[in-house]
């Protein structure tokens, strides 16, 4: 008897696996996740339906993170003025300042935000002071000293790092 104990749980057909045929290449893997845009234009977020990756770019310092949705526990926020954001994690906190950042909170708060990234007047046009167009103006990341360690942030012995520095 092959009776399915959760067929009534089930919301449609089951999907078989996707196996390459003997001999064959295997299938791609899904396209990148969208990056901020290239050149002096600048976007301070974007958001899709379900990333599983929050990319946090700051241009002043050529650093990148891309830390898991998975592991983000909160998003702490001004939600009168809309200025600041605290992400959590378990080995880091991420502030993000701007102005009219309430899009971007909404959307990190809902793990729907794939990138953020900081405004650098060096690499970026001026953006208008409009009261609508969101602008990142800091991100700052505070990583304990063992965790910078272990990420590579700084070599073992090395008291400085970016915990409590603005970058």
């Amino acid at each position: 008897m092959s009776s399915d104990p959760l067929a009534k749980f089930r919301t449609g057909a089951a999907t078989p696996a996707i196996s390459a045929p003997a001999g064959t290449a295997a299938p791609s893997p899904p396209e990148p996740r969208s990056a901020p845009p290239e050149g002096r234009e600048y976007l301070a977020f974007d958001a899709q339906d379900k990333p599983r990756w929050l990319r946090i770019k700051r241009p002043q310092t050529a650093a990148t993170r891309s830390p898991d949705y998975a592991f983000l526990q909160d998003v702490v926020f001004d939600d009168v003025f809309w200025e600041s954001a605290a992400l959590v994690y378990s080995f880091m906190i991420v502030e993000i300042h701007g102005r009219n950042l309430q899009p971007v909170i909404e959307a990190l708060a809902a793990r729907k935000c794939s990138w953020v990234q900081q405004h650098n007047p060096k690499l970026h046009d001026p953006v208008p002071d409009d009261g609508k167009t969101p602008v990142i103006t800091a991100i700052v990341t505070h990583i304990p000293n063992s965790q910078r360690e272990m990420q590579g942030d700084v070599q073992p012995g090395d008291s400085q790092g970016d915990s409590g520095a603005r970058h």
